[in-house]
C-alpha cells in the first residue's frame, strides 16, 4: 500500500505499540493529528495578532490624547526646579 514503512520514522516503543494496526490507519491518524495541531496553532496566532492590534490601537489613542492635552496645556506642569 504505502511506498514507505511508517515504523522506521517512529521511536521503537511507539513502533512496537502500533505494530498491530494497519499502516494506512496510523498514517491517517498522524495526518489528522497534524492538521488539528496546525488548526489550533492558526487560531492561537489569529487571537495573538488581534490582541497585539488592540493593544497597539489603545496605545495610539492614549498617545494622541496625551499629545492633545499637552498641546492644550490641560496637563499639570512639572514642578519648578525638577
Amino acid at each position: 500500500m504505502l511506498a514507505f514503512e511508517i515504523s522506521s520514522y517512529l521511536p521503537p516503543s511507539l513502533s512496537h505499540a502500533l505494530a498491530g494496526y494497519p499502516s494506512w490507519l496510523v498514517a491517517t491518524a498522524c495526518i489528522l493529528a497534524a492538521l488539528v495541531a496546525l488548526w489550533i496553532l492558526g487560531k492561537l496566532l489569529k487571537w495573538t495578532l488581534y490582541l497585539i492590534l488592540i493593544v497597539l490601537a489603545a496605545g495610539c489613542v492614549g498617545v494622541i490624547l496625551w499629545m492633545a492635552l499637552n498641546a492644550l496645556h490641560l496637563l499639570p506642569a512639572p514642578a519648578a526646579g525638577s
